[in-house]
């Protein structure tokens, strides 16, 4: 495989990457916006969207670190002094998909600490509220007994 090849690979898959990328901080508002609502349904689905996202973000990096790996060999097979290096075509393009990467991946980040921050609150909130639910249960019990399979008891007389 030529280096020019290796190098048009790195950009596909770094343009997909960007384009998962783009799509996770997209989620990654929607979770922030469920969080403020309290919709803790919406939040595990948008979640599990997400997930399915980073997943296949991990399965290009492998690729790409692949395709990485063989660039790199190839590289140095053709001599250390850099010149066949500087001319592939793409370098610059690739070089610009990662700064976009980058950016995408550090405002995603700042956007995740803040859902965190507010995911705590919420959780908080919600504890809570189970508290408050559970006490008010033991209350209930405490003024109307009940006690599940019990049979209310009969005298029966035998005398008669």
């Amino acid at each position: 495989m030529t280096s020019n090849r290796l190098v048009d690979e790195l950009i596909e898959n770094s343009r997909k990457k960007r384009d998962f990328l783009a799509r996770i901080f997209e989620l990654t508002e929607s979770q922030a916006l469920k969080i403020k609502e309290g919709d803790v349904e919406a939040l595990v689905k948008v979640t599990a969207e997400k997930q399915k996202l980073i997943d296949q973000v991990d399965r290009l990096d492998e690729e790409f670190q692949g395709c990485y790996s063989k660039l790199k060999t190839l590289m140095d097979e053709n001599g250390p002094d850099g010149s066949k290096r500087a001319s592939l075509n793409g370098i610059g393009d690739l070089k610009q998909l990662v700064d976009e990467i980058m950016k995408i991946i550090g405002k995603t980040l700042e956007l995740e600490k803040e859902n965190s921050r507010e995911a705590q609150r919420l959780l908080a909130t919600l504890g809570s509220r189970v508290k408050n639910i559970n006490q008010g249960i033991r209350a209930t019990q405490a003024y109307n007994p009940s006690t599940p399979g019990s049979m209310p008891s009969y005298y029966i007389d035998k005398k008669k």
